[in-house]
């Protein structure tokens, strides 16, 4: 039994955290993070500008494309990404928002003095018109995750994150980001009917 969904908002955070937390085996809470608190837009469309000049380089030098096929992520799952410690632009362009976020874990999951470290990091893409076009349900092999908006909803059809057991997708604006215990069961919603949703993945261990 999942037991009791409460739904909270805080005005009393800064910088504007709306926080859900839900009762299962054991205690476990999602917060997003809105308002810049962890990426701001800007940063998002830096990232996206990365991307997209690496992709334009890899046709131009005749080399692989950036976006070239899906891969079983960590999940076992195929996935199209890149890793962004593969790009040192694009390292620079994550790296203010990755020190907010991982800022914010320590005040939100107290781990008893233990140090976060950051495990892994990526892009995410998802396309409505073929290739990947979300994720099914999982768990991240790691302690904690994020999972920031690089894009506006409005770019897509369908996609977000969803919960298991929360029962609803959350359908983000640019810049926000979903802080999650990596053992709760999600998945990324499959984009349709058009456009591709982009996202940045942090996966964290102690």
């Amino acid at each position: 039994m999942l037991g009791t969904l409460l739904l909270l908002v805080s005005v009393l955070l800064p910088a504007g955290f709306v926080w859900l937390q839900f009762a299962l085996h054991l205690p476990a809470r999602v917060f997003i993070a809105a308002d810049g608190s962890a990426f701001l837009a800007s940063e998002c469309d830096a990232i996206l500008r990365v991307l997209e000049d690496a992709a334009g380089e890899r046709v131009l030098s005749g080399g692989p494309p950036l976006w070239d096929s899906a891969e079983e992520s960590q999940h076992y799952l195929p996935t199209k990404e890149v890793r962004v410690a593969e790009l040192p632009a694009l390292v620079a362009a994550t790296r203010p928002g990755v020190d907010r976020t991982l800022g914010l874990l320590r005040r939100l999951y107290p781990l008893e003095g233990a140090r976060l470290r950051l495990a892994d990091l990526y892009v995410a893409r998802y396309d409505a018109d073929g290739g990947v076009s979300g994720l099914q349900l999982h768990v991240d092999a790691y302690t904690l995750s994020f999972s920031v908006a690089l894009n506006a909803a409005d770019e897509y059809g369908g996609g977000g994150l969803e919960f298991d057991a929360l029962g609803q997708v959350r359908r983000e604006p640019q810049g926000n980001a979903l802080l999650f215990p990596s053992k709760l069961l999600h998945r990324g919603v499959p984009v349709a009917r058009h456009g591709t949703r982009f996202a940045l993945i942090g996966l964290v261990s102690v």
